[in-house]
């Protein structure tokens, strides 16, 4: 490697995106949040009931801003500025989550929900005990 490329590597300063420190919290909002998608749409396409245990896509979603809170509050003002477009998805994500939650009200009441325990079936082949 040419000695000028290697002192412009060494010399760049490494840009650290303002909200990578909610990673955990963001993949885990987009999990649960397709994950619902799923759950719905199979259950509409297959008209079973949904599970009785839906995921939570508007408290994945509070953590997710609580979090983001925390590191806002330690910032300083200049430095606050690139959250704009962040916080502008977490309002558009709000809504989306708002949404899931009314879907999935619509759909229990359509195909309605699995029961947690389910009777065993009767087996005829069991002798009957007084």
């Amino acid at each position: 490697m040419p000695a000028w490329n290697t002192d412009f590597v060494l010399n760049t300063p490494v840009m650290v995106h303002p909200v990578d420190h909610c990673y955990r919290e963001r993949l885990d909002h987009l999990a649960l949040t397709v994950l619902t998608m799923h759950l719905i749409s199979g259950a509409l396409r297959t008209k079973d009931p949904l599970p009785y245990y839906m995921p939570d896509t508007m408290m994945s979603l509070r953590r997710l801003v609580y979090g983001l809170r925390d590191h806002v509050d330690a910032q300083q003002a200049h430095e606050r500025l690139p959250l704009v477009y962040y916080l502008a998805t977490i309002s558009a994500m709000e809504e989306v989550s708002a949404e899931l939650l009314r879907l999935a009200g619509l759909t229990r009441d359509l195909v309605g929900v699995d029961a947690i325990f389910r009777p065993a079936p009767p087996n005829t082949n069991l002798p009957h005990i007084i």
